[in-house]
């Protein structure tokens, strides 16, 4: 799977969609509790918010879910995810 998607278009405009994703590698997912696994904390439909915006635009999706990178979610993160060891 490709982790990044990108649309194309014809003007200058440049929409980055990093939430679009749902993907979890199967190792990390099994790590997550169920509430984790039921990816109770997509958006969901991001892309279809964004279509027809503006003509021309050119997209860039992430296809892996934003939990998996976006570090900022650590709050949301402990109530899904086991605890794990941090550096002082």
């Amino acid at each position: 799977m490709n982790p990044v998607e990108v649309h194309s278009g014809n003007s200058p405009v440049v929409l980055g969609l990093p939430h679009t994703g749902t993907h979890l590698p199967d190792d990390i997912h099994a790590q997550l509790t169920p509430l984790g696994q039921s990816l109770a904390d997509t958006d969901w439909h991001v892309e279809r918010l964004y279509d027809g915006l503006l003509p021309g635009v050119t997209t860039v999706m992430r296809h892996t879910m934003r939990r998996l990178l976006q570090k900022s979610r650590s709050r949301w993160r402990r109530s899904v995810a086991p605890p794990v060891a941090t550096l002082p």
